[in-house]
């Protein structure tokens, strides 16, 4: 059984410093240059965004896109429609996690704790890709016989 992606380990990932971590982020890159070129992503992207609540922080902007384009390239790669609601209701929920590890971070920042944007930002990518698999497991996977 996959584990669930959960605001804990994404809070996590942000603050660690890996040894890999620049590997890592070129692989996202990666990821997200795909992810822009998948047939109806676009357009899943536009529906999917739609849902994402408005903030005057132009940094968790960008990290909500960001888990947003990651979501949209999970349910591609899983084959989950983005208009079927059962597959619609994980957005809110993660964006509130995604928005709560954003307020801790700015906290510990305050604190001296520094962290990179461009680290949050591929952190949150794979974040929603992670919750498109763990979607699909849920819902799908996990009922059928093997």
């Amino acid at each position: 059984m996959p584990h669930k992606p959960g605001p804990n380990d994404l809070l996590n990932a942000v603050l660690q410093t890996s040894a890999n971590a620049q590997a890592e982020q070129a692989e996202i890159r990666a990821l997200v240059a795909q992810a822009k070129t998948r047939p109806d992503a676009a357009q899943w992207l536009e529906d999917l965004g739609q849902l994402v609540p408005h903030t005057e922080e132009e940094a968790l902007r960008e990290i909500y896109q960001f888990a947003m384009l990651g979501l949209t390239l999970g349910f591609l790669d899983r084959n989950l429609s983005p208009w079927v609601e059962a597959h619609r209701e994980i957005v809110g929920p993660m964006l509130a996690e995604i928005r709560s590890v954003y307020e801790q971070v700015q906290q510990r920042n305050v604190e001296g704790v520094d962290y990179q944007q461009e680290a949050f930002c591929y952190r949150a990518f794979n974040y929603g890709v992670h919750k498109a698999y763990y979607l699909d497991w849920v819902l799908y996977l996990s009922h059928e016989p093997y």
